[in-house]
């Protein structure tokens, strides 16, 4: 350090002799850099603190850092011009007179011992000032009065945005998520094209100037396409530098707190805020759109925010196409170029580091932001079961069995509550959030419906049931009036009418006046909460009007019991005479029996006491019915006792022609019919019982009386035919074989062996009965298996069970 010091001094003294300076001021000035090089210790002066370097160095850029020789041999120069400065303010402190210290901070600018006066009073310095000035100008092109006035250019759109903020945060209201989308891309456009319009041609004017005042033009042609590069370099940092500003402004949109904390916005600023609808599709509850495609449409945005600053032309693309001048806002001369023609701003690839940390920032606050509607959905979780159509199972449950009205109504309630008062008045239609205004109007909407459409699935289920009951209870009304206003037909309908009138009068009256006023009730809870059609108003009037109506019918009722109550008394004494007089003629009858004395005629005889039987059965049953109207009148029951003397009379007769006719009818029977297919046994009892009904009738009817006769003739035609049963049942006996018939034919002296053709006649003819009965020692008894059949039939016939 002090051979350079030293170096420097000489150089110094040097240059001032040339210049012809005075050998006493020379002598000063060698005395004061003396006493600043070598008059101070370097130990007693600070070193320059690291921050300060630090600082310094942070302001170069980070490309200029690899240049690590270069940043090492200047801060070395940066410490000793500090330890150089530091010296001479010892060293005019010390020298300075002592009236002067308190004016310590000033100093006047042409004392010779000023350092920097020294440097500039040199000659060789100066030189080396004008040379390093040429060089730098000729070298240099930042330095260029062009780029001076690209600068100045810049300082008046500087502020300019790719997206002016303060109108979307002043628009009022939430934007649509395609409108937003529409607005930023067109603002993004319109921006392009201001700066197309606007700032471009102030830039391109610059260089038609200059190149009048041949600022730029005498830069030589090896050397041109270097100095348009460094403009472009220049333009791609003034574009970064707007992008950087407006991707800052576009992230702060979805920043809740820059509305409220920016002084420089207008008080209506707020927040943007997108609108959401929030649906019920079938099961689930969705939004409209989805959060994801509002953060993916503002990321895409965010993208097309980073390029859009992209395609401004080259300067130099549109200096020499055309000699044309631009002017500003205007695009005229502007000619195509290809991208690679563009300045490059590249933002995203300049600063990676930045734009991912806007994207993190973004995200961060849109995941933030887009959530809350899902916290707010957590609010409809008390309607889980009407949003899962949990509620639409439960009432087809609930309607597949019955139920009371009171049930149903309860059910109809609750719904109805839920609709109205749970969802429509306690849900706000409009949620406002920092990012989100939530639309909640067509969900709560579609879920109250939903709860009204259960609530009227019960209401039609009890408009059906209610419908179903006023038409049975106007059809009972009605079935009522028919029964009490119909005139009885006899005796007995007249007692049940009389009967029904007091019942329902008592009891179903009461029933259905009852269930009158529940349908009215019912009436009331149906039109509040839902609407009945014309049909069923005029069907609750007819059965509304009926309790009024039932009283006359009553009247009308009673008037009709009282004149059938007549007409039936009079009815039953004139019938009471006709069966008097009917019984006494049928006693007349019974007598002429007594003069019938034809047997020929027995069958005629037995076909009018039939008919008489008949009748006189018809009398019992009429008079049967007669006394049961007597008795339902309170009246003592009236004795036909000609009904029971004319029965008693009939009988004999009756037995004696029906005796007779059956004695005939099987007679002929038994002596023509096929022999081998009589029943002895059956024959025997048949007739047994014939000849004995016969012989009760002799002993009843007077001797020598015409049915007496009747009674002997039958009774000797029973008795010759009797004689034959122990020869029918010798030959009939199912024991007897072809070797019995064999023996018998030896007996009789010809072949004898019956058939089916074969009648008892024909075994009677030409042989005597004294001759049958010899065959009998030759006939076996009945077999044992045959009895044993006999037996389980007639076990079998009576229902009894036989034990062996």
């Amino acid at each position: 350090m002090d051979d350079i010091a030293d170096q420097t001094l000489q150089e110094i003294m040097s240059d001032y002799a040339k210049a012809g300076g005075n050998i006493q001021d020379k002598d000063k000035m060698q005395r004061y850099y003396y006493y600043i090089t070598n008059g101070v210790d370097t130990q007693h002066v600070a070193d320059m603190e690291e921050e300060w370097l630090s600082n310094v160095l942070r302001l170069i850029p980070s490309r200029l850092k690899a240049l690590q020789s270069s940043v090492y041999q200047l801060s070395a120069e940066m410490r000793e011009d500090y330890h150089m400065s530091v010296k001479k303010a010892i060293v005019d402190f010390v020298l300075k007179d002592p009236r002067q210290k308190n004016e310590y901070g000033s100093q006047q600018s042409d004392r010779p011992e000023d350092f920097l006066n020294i440097r500039v009073s040199t000659p060789s310095w100066q030189m080396a000032f004008r040379d390093s000035t040429d060089i730098i100008r000729s070298t240099l092109f930042i330095t260029n009065p062009s780029i001076m006035e690209i600068l100045e250019v810049w300082n008046r759109y500087k502020d300019t945005r790719l997206i002016e903020i303060q109108p979307i945060l002043t628009k009022g209201g939430s934007f649509d998520l395609r409108s937003f989308k529409s607005l930023i891309s067109q603002k993004l456009e319109k921006a392009h094209e201001k700066l197309l319009t606007t700032w471009y041609p102030a830039i391109l004017n610059v260089f038609y100037q200059g190149s009048k005042r041949n600022e730029w033009s005498s830069i030589p042609n090896d050397r041109m396409e270097a100095f348009f590069r460094t403009i472009a370099l220049v333009l791609g940092d003034q574009l970064r530098q707007i992008v950087r500003d407006s991707l800052k402004d576009f992230i702060s949109l979805f920043d809740p707190m820059v509305a409220a904390n920016n002084p420089n916005l207008p008080s209506n600023a707020r927040s943007v805020t997108f609108s959401i609808r929030m649906i019920l599709e079938d099961t689930k509850i969705k939004f409209d759109p989805p959060t994801q495609e509002i953060q993916t449409v503002i990321e895409a945005l965010m993208d097309s925010l980073l390029v859009a600053a992209d395609r401004i032309p080259k300067v130099e693309t549109q200096l020499f196409a055309s000699g044309q001048a631009a002017t500003s806002n205007s695009r005229v001369g502007m000619n195509p170029v290809k991208p690679e023609q563009c300045v490059r701003v590249a933002f995203e690839a300049t600063f990676p580091q930045l734009v991912e940390s806007s994207r993190k920032t973004l995200r961060a606050n849109l995941a933030k932001l887009l959530n809350a509607p899902y916290v707010y959905m957590t609010e409809f979780d008390k309607h889980k079961a009407l949003i899962g159509k949990a509620s639409e199972v439960d009432v087809t449950e609930f309607l597949s069995v019955e139920n009371t009205q009171e049930k149903m109504m309860e059910e109809v309630k609750k719904y109805r509550h839920q609709a109205t008062n749970m969802i429509q008045s306690a849900y706000p239609f409009f949620v406002y959030f920092p990012l989100v205004e939530l639309h909640c109007s067509d969900f709560i909407r579609d879920l109250a419906d939903r709860a009204m459409s259960l609530a009227n699935r019960i209401l039609e289920k009890m408009a059906m049931d209610y419908h179903a009951a006023n038409n049975t209870l106007i059809m009972a009304f009605e079935e009522m009036a028919k029964k009490i206003t119909t005139m009885p037909a006899n005796v007995e309908d007249m007692v049940s009418l009389q009967k029904y009138i007091d019942q329902t009068r008592s009891v179903s009256m009461k029933t259905l006046e009852d269930a009158v006023e529940e349908a009215k009730k019912k009436l009331n809870f149906m039109i509040t909460y839902s609407e009945l059609k014309r049909e069923d108003f005029e069907m609750n009037t007819v059965l509304f009007t009926w309790p009024q109506k039932i009283g006359p019918i009553f009247t009308e009722g009673e008037s009709n019991l009282l004149k059938s109550r007549a007409a039936n008394q009079d009815d039953l004494k004139s019938r009471k005479d006709k069966l008097m007089a009917e019984l006494e003629g049928y006693g007349k009858q019974i007598e002429e029996y007594f003069s019938y004395g034809d047997y020929s005629e027995i069958n005629k005889y037995l076909k009018a006491a039939q008919k008489l039987q008949s009748r006189l059965d018809s009398v019992a049953e009429r008079i049967g019915a007669f006394n049961h109207e007597e008795e339902l009148f309170g009246w003592e029951v009236t004795r036909f006792t000609g009904l029971g003397t004319a029965m008693e009379g009939l009988s004999p007769f009756l037995t004696l022609y029906q005796t007779s006719v059956d004695f005939q009818r099987s007679y002929h029977t038994w002596m023509t019919g096929s022999f081998l297919k009589l029943e002895p046994e059956s024959v025997e009892n048949e007739v047994t019982t014939m000849w004995r009904n016969i012989y009760k009738l002799t002993l009843t009817f007077a001797p020598e009386s015409a049915p007496y006769e009747f009674a002997q003739i039958t009774k000797e035609q029973i008795e010759r035919f009797k004689v034959h049963i122990p020869l029918i049942s010798t030959l009939c006996n199912p024991g007897l074989r072809d070797r019995h018939w064999k023996d018998i034919s030896q007996v009789v002296g010809f072949r004898f062996q019956p058939d089916e053709t074969t009648s008892f006649r024909q075994c009677l003819s030409g042989t005597s009965d004294s001759i049958w009965t010899r065959w009998k020692p030759f006939l076996p008894s009945q077999p044992r298996s045959f009895r044993l059949k006999k037996l389980c039939t007639r076990c079998t016939a009576n229902g009894r069970t036989l034990s062996l």
